[in-house]
């Protein structure tokens, strides 16, 4: 048997949402913001994230905090891209929704996101800064 740690189980929707607002807190706080190492700002969110988790949660590691959050960046910026392009596009003006399920058609056709969009019970302050909230609910 390998001494390395074997993977944990994948991250639950009330991870996700918690580890975004982790994330946002810590990113936005006005007295250390812009003044700390990327080191120092993963190792608060990982504090943090580990301090106010649910007991039943699995234990994550910092590496396996910062892989999921970074996956659903890159999900949600791809997607907000989509969006754009779409918004850009419909002239016929399409609703919110409408304009929503036809970047997510397109978000499939790029090969790293063939699976569509996997973070529909996102309601974060990351997504919502993108202006999804309330169109990913």
């Amino acid at each position: 048997m390998s001494d390395r740690s074997s993977r944990s189980v994948g991250y639950s929707k009330e991870e996700d949402k918690f580890l975004c607002q982790v994330y946002m807190r810590i990113s936005q706080d006005p007295i250390t913001g812009v003044y700390q190492t990327a080191d120092h700002f993963w190792n608060r969110v990982v504090e943090a994230f580990k301090n106010g988790k649910n007991a039943t949660w699995s234990e994550r590691s910092k590496k396996s905090i910062q892989c999921r959050f970074q996956t659903i960046e890159r999900a949600t910026k791809k997607l907000h891209t989509c969006i754009k392009q779409c918004e850009n596009r419909s002239a016929d003006g399409s609703s919110n929704d409408d304009v929503l399920n036809q970047a997510k058609e397109m978000l499939m056709e790029d090969p790293k996101f063939k699976s569509g969009w996997k973070f529909d019970h996102k309601k974060t302050p990351l997504v919502a800064d993108l202006h999804l909230n309330d169109q990913l609910e």
